[in-house]
């Protein structure tokens, strides 16, 4: 499964957009909408991974299944990959990193 998110940020708001899709390139969901909080491209470009990611999760959890991969989230903002790389390196999440301001 390859989910694909980018984000805008311009004039004092925000989006964000994602797809998911199988690898054959049948497009699965879609969804885009506002980002809210303060400007900025690293964050409406999380927002996209978020929603996707919580999307995801919710069949899983509606079903009581688990995660069984693989699944590809891409971005091309380096600086939210470089964050979310980084939290493989915990088992448990911790707030000296989650919480770091972007």
């Amino acid at each position: 499964l390859l989910s694909v998110s980018d984000g805008s940020a311009f004039d004092k708001s925000m989006s964000f957009g994602w797809a998911m899709s199988l690898q054959d390139g049948r497009v699965l969901a879609r969804c885009s909408g506002p980002a809210p909080g303060q400007e900025s491209l690293f964050r409406s470009e999380g927002y996209g991974m978020l929603s996707a990611a919580r999307f995801l999760h919710h069949p899983f959890q509606f079903c009581q299944d688990f995660f069984v991969g693989p699944y590809w989230f891409v971005t091309d903002n380096q600086g939210l990959i470089t964050s979310v790389t980084g939290r493989f390196t915990y088992a448990e999440s911790y707030p000296n990193a989650t919480l770091d301001p972007d």
